[in-house]
């Protein structure tokens, strides 16, 4: 019975621990424990409403914020310089057909998958002697985001890239 509660009292009408063998059950109906009982429902479910709206709000702003509209093919396209060493590496994943020039070489590219959660372009390139790898590139934002180098791994080594004109 909603609205109906159970207390367990000994003989002498005094409250104590529920024993079977020293109590017997009392049954009061009290229509104020009723009202109580629905208005903290109530109040629970405005919490849970608020909660669940804060936590909506913050993951679009999060998903808003995080994506600057700009294909991550896009940002990775252009020139860049090799930290240790001469040289640079010119990459074209924005307009068909993807390349990259590394070492001199062009390489004719397909972009195998872009992991926009970890910054991350795997491509599938041809070598020289015939056989497909998969490179892949990878951004590392400077701690305010503002500006990102390129992890760059390919043939089971990994170069640091900044932009060309930087160092």
């Amino acid at each position: 019975m909603v609205g109906d509660l159970t207390i367990a009292v000994k003989d002498d009408q005094q409250p104590c621990d529920p024993n079977p063998s020293q109590v017997k059950p009392v049954w009061i109906h009290n229509t104020n424990l009723h009202i109580k009982k629905e208005h903290v429902m109530r109040r629970s479910f405005k919490v849970q409403s608020t909660v669940v709206t804060v936590f909506a709000f913050i993951f679009v702003c999060m998903v808003i914020g995080c994506s600057s509209g700009e294909k991550l093919e896009t940002q990775l396209s252009g020139s860049w310089k090799r930290v240790q060493g001469d040289g640079t590496v010119d990459i074209n994943l924005e307009k068909s057909p993807a390349s990259l020039v590394f070492d001199g070489k062009t390489y004719a590219a397909t972009i195998d998958k872009v992991d926009k959660g970890k910054n991350s372009v795997h491509v599938k390139v041809t070598t020289d002697n015939g056989t497909s790898e998969e490179w892949v590139l990878h951004q590392v934002w400077n701690d305010n985001g503002s500006t990102f180098k390129l992890a760059f791994s390919h043939n089971g080594t990994q170069e640091i890239l900044v932009p060309a004109g930087k160092s």
